[in-house]
């Protein structure tokens, strides 16, 4: 159900799930990258909200959940935790008001844009209490450059289409890709909104990248991946082809990940990596990291 609607919104596919979600489940958590809406469209849903990144009263929100957290979620449900990974003792404290509760359904919608590190998790995994959705940038049908006449469930399912034409010509979708979904860009020209994307990846490689496990790690080679995995994306590309792409190769040695290319040598360090397939995990988690 809406509860608050910004002037401004543009309607979301996830909507639908998380209606669903929070008529089944105490507590509902939308994971995905920075910037993509999902503290607008849960905002929307919210009763009351917890900001942990307001810098009002000198960041008294976060404080205050550090120091009370059974306090800090309480308020009017649904009630919305916004970026809970910077307080991560908040995910056992709503876990504990949902069986205080008696199981009623509705009570928080947290969002993250990452996950707590290691020694930082929650006690518990929230399993029976927490249904966790996925919100990504807005697709092409969300952006209103496509009708969602053919849908991908519908084509697995085997439903029969009589005849579907895009309205997109190759400049068309070439712009598309180069703007991304990014809500803040709609609306913007092609240049602003190429140069906030441009500026969004740049962040994520001097910063946000290094902040996953506190390693620092050089910008130029992280922004060489995700080139790389940016040009392979939606392929069958396997490691062997990453590192080619990179122009170099690829040796392990005592858990530590190797790979030389053109710009360097990346240093990647994973314990007790011992197989091609764990490996291949690690870049996978280099790419989900990437997005945060």
């Amino acid at each position: 159900m809406v509860k608050n609607m910004p002037k401004k919104y543009y309607t979301r596919i996830i909507e639908t799930e998380l209606d669903q979600m929070l008529g089944i489940f105490g507590a509902v958590l939308i994971e995905g990258p920075k910037w993509c809406g999902k503290t607008t469209t849960a905002g929307t849903r919210a009763a009351s909200r917890l900001l942990l990144m307001d810098p009002s009263r000198n960041f008294e929100n976060r404080l205050r959940a550090e120091t009370d957290p059974a306090l800090a979620v309480s308020g009017e449900v649904p009630r919305l935790i916004d970026e809970w990974q910077e307080v991560p003792k908040l995910w056992d404290a709503a876990r504990f008001e949902c069986d205080n509760r008696g199981g009623e359904p509705g009570q928080f919608i947290f969002t993250g844009s990452a996950t707590p590190r290691d020694n930082e998790r929650p006690m518990h995994s929230g399993a029976g209490r927490f249904a966790k959705l996925r919100m990504d940038t807005m697709t092409l049908f969300e952006l209103g450059k496509s009708s969602g006449a053919v849908k991908l469930s519908s084509i697995i399912s085997g439903e029969k289409f009589n005849g579907a034409f895009g309205s997109l010509d190759s400049a068309s979708i070439a712009e598309c890709v180069v703007r991304g979904g990014w809500p803040a860009a709609v609306g913007r020209d092609v240049l602003a909104a190429s140069a906030m994307a441009k500026r969004y990846i740049g962040i994520v490689a001097e910063e946000d990248l290094s902040r996953v496990d506190g390693s620092r790690r050089d910008p130029e080679k992280v922004k060489a991946v995700i080139e790389s995995l940016a040009r392979n994306e939606s392929t069958l590309a396997t490691l062997k082809t990453l590192v080619a792409d990179l122009g170099g190769g690829i040796e392990t040695n005592g858990g530590i990940v190797y790979i030389s290319s053109r710009s360097g040598q990346l240093r990647s360090r994973y314990s007790r990596m011992e197989s091609s397939n764990e490996i291949s995990c690690a870049l996978k988690r280099i790419k989900e990291a990437s997005s945060c």
